[in-house]
């Protein structure tokens, strides 16, 4: 694994941008606008699969890696950050689901990767996997490595590791490691 020199600077831009996040971030406002419906009438359209509603609290993460498996649905609620002269970017299909892994490039401008999940932003110095299982049932799983700083519904929490575990279906998380 290639060490980076300038890992302090990248942690430190992370962290600002973390700071700058929260401190901009204020309620936000409902546009009021409607659904439109697209489909054809009389066309089935597909009910979404389940979810957790465990991201709808605003949350960030700083890690050095950060790793997220669900179910099938996940990639409805994610969005991964694509920028082809700072980031490589990687998807498979495993006997797991659809991995799809975005990673810093060593020259990288920017100085993390980033996915959100719903509410949650996610920063990785290094690297996100998301790993989106087949089935509409289980947990979702959040793994943060690394030096990481997490802020979660206003609470500051910060250490070598961050879990979360929720239930598809429920706001409670299944466990929780700090």
């Amino acid at each position: 694994m290639e060490l980076r020199t300038d890992r302090p600077r990248r942690r430190a831009l992370a962290l600002a941008a973390l700071a700058l996040f929260a401190a901009c971030a204020g309620p936000k406002q409902d546009g009021g606008a409607a659904a439109t419906d697209d489909a054809e009438p009389g066309a089935v359209v597909e009910a979404p699969a389940p979810w957790t509603d465990g991201f709808l609290e605003e949350g960030q993460i700083v890690a050095d890696v950060i790793v997220i498996e669900g179910p099938a649905g996940l990639r409805a609620h994610s969005a991964i950050q694509r920028d082809d002269d700072s980031i490589d970017y990687d998807q498979q299909v495993t006997g797991e689901g659809l991995v799809q892994t975005v990673a810093l490039k060593p020259d990288a401008a920017i100085p993390a990767v980033t996915v959100t999940i719903d509410n949650w932003t996610l920063y990785a110095l290094e690297r996100i996997v998301v790993t989106e299982r087949p089935t509409e049932d289980g947990e979702v799983v959040l793994r943060a490595t690394g030096q990481v700083v997490a802020e979660i519904g206003g609470e500051r929490i910060e250490g070598p590791s961050f879990v979360r575990r929720y239930r598809v279906g429920s706001s409670q998380p299944g466990s929780s490691q700090r």
